[in-house]
């Protein structure tokens, strides 16, 4: 009897060698995919050097204050802080030279910011940083200067000569001497609108919160020419709709309209961007026109006219043919009461081309996604959404006290009935897709 032979054969060897290469492809790509083993570690590594970074910096900062640094031994330590986390492989000789060129560096998700860059001034105005972890981003006075936050929230310093302010000193000389430097923007349809910045009940303020922050203010004012306002109109991470409770907001590029809000929901979510000891909060309706004044001093594009007679060159509004550069837009047809999907800019190029609303439509778009309407480094500044402020709008044929002060045009208008100054009312219950806010830092 013949005894059978085990092996294996040609045929299993091959699906053996097979199925080895398959498990090997299966690991590399484990190992070396974007979101693979490796990469995953060395994101960690970079995360875990950045927390480092940022409590030695945090650190320091502490020393240097209990030590009472002078301006010139701050330096010095400085350097000697930089020396010691390049010596232990914390940071590249390449992030030290942005950290001594910027005063901040990223590692990871984390912006460190180490000194704050001197920002440009004159007798006239002194912009500041409204903490210490702000940082410069871009521009300067006679281009729009730009900051942001710890968080990349952007803003802008709206000037205001002090020379206007010098000789004012009590609410009622601020108020009058503001006003009269900005009455080209009150009331530019001679309506006999008596806006005021009163309190109400509903604008989301107390009325010693209100009086004291608008004291606060117009002292701001004085002491630094001017103040910040949002580069953008207030973002929502994610689309609004009528049923939308709060979401995440931001003042940064692409994000959507924070619209669908009420005026007391605005200035709550405005108060979460206060710094350091400075306020954040809806503009009062005397900031609304110090800022279109700003625009009329500062801009080269723009003219009184274009700011309180006709803004269609410069705003997304109904019958302005602007071209978008970036983010999404959502078209809402009046005519049949729908909304359609936010669409990228690069879809449906026919109406990203020409974005003229015809029959009854109107296009809403994300936040800076069209360079036609930047001025002074600020964008959205009209159409769009409108504009929510701390103004109590009062004329003689309303003679209301809670109708909050909107200011500006939206997507659903023609700009050359709704300019940038325009003054409109809405209520303290409304919640519209075309009613946003704007915030400021003073």
């Amino acid at each position: 009897m013949l005894r059978a032979e085990k092996g294996i054969t040609l045929i299993a060897l091959v699906i053996t060698i097979i199925i080895l290469l398959i498990l090997a492809g299966v690991s590399i790509v484990t190992i070396t995919a974007e979101n693979g083993i490796l990469n995953k570690a060395n994101e960690a590594k970079v995360e875990t050097r950045g927390a480092t970074v940022e409590e030695r910096k945090t650190l320091w900062e502490i020393e240097k204050k209990t030590d009472n640094y002078l301006e010139e031994n701050i330096t010095q330590a400085l350097e000697k802080l930089l020396d010691d986390l390049e010596q232990e492989n914390l940071i590249t000789s390449a992030e030290r030279a942005q950290i001594e060129r910027d005063g901040h560096v990223v590692i990871g998700s984390r912006d460190i910011v180490f000194m704050n860059k001197p920002l440009p001034s004159t007798v006239e105005t002194t912009p500041y940083y409204p903490d210490e972890n702000c940082k410069y981003v871009e521009g300067n006075l006679d281009t729009g200067l730009v900051i942001a936050d710890k968080n990349g929230n952007e803003y802008v310093w709206i000037e205001i000569p002090k020379n206007i302010t010098k000789d004012a000193n009590t609410k009622e000389e601020l108020y009058h001497v503001l006003n009269e430097y900005s009455i080209d923007y009150k009331d530019t349809w001679d309506w006999g609108l008596t806006n005021s910045d009163i309190w109400y009940e509903g604008c989301g303020l107390s009325q010693e919160e209100y009086n004291n922050n608008y004291m606060k203010m117009l002292n701001s004012i004085k002491e630094n020419g001017g103040f910040y306002i949002g580069r953008y109109e207030m973002g929502s991470v994610v689309p609004r709709t009528e049923s939308s409770n709060t979401t995440e907001s931001a003042v940064k590029i692409d994000m959507y309209p924070y619209n669908w809000v009420t005026i007391e929901e605005a200035e709550n979510i405005c108060e979460t961007y206060s710094l350091g000891d400075r306020t954040c909060s809806l503009m009062y309706d005397i900031q609304y026109n110090l800022a279109c004044k700003f625009l009329e001093e500062k801009s080269e594009e723009l003219t009184k006219a274009e700011i309180a007679g006709n803004s269609e060159s410069w705003g997304n509004y109904r019958s302005h043919d602007m071209k978008l550069d970036r983010g999404k837009y959502m078209i809402d047809d009046k005519s049949i009461g729908e909304d359609s999907d936010w669409l990228n800019y690069t879809e449906n190029s026919e109406v990203v081309d020409n974005m003229i609303k015809q029959n009854g439509k109107a296009a809403l778009i994300t936040t800076g996604a069209s360079k036609e309407n930047k001025i002074l480094n600020i964008y959205d500044f009209t159409g769009n959404v409108f504009c929510y402020t701390l103004g109590n709008y009062q004329n003689g044929d309303i003679g209301s006290d809670n109708f909050p002060v909107i200011r500006g045009g939206s997507f659903y208008q023609d700009g050359s009935y709704m300019a940038a100054s325009w003054n409109s009312w809405g209520d303290i219950y409304d919640r519209e897709i075309q009613i946003g806010f704007r915030n400021c830092i003073y």
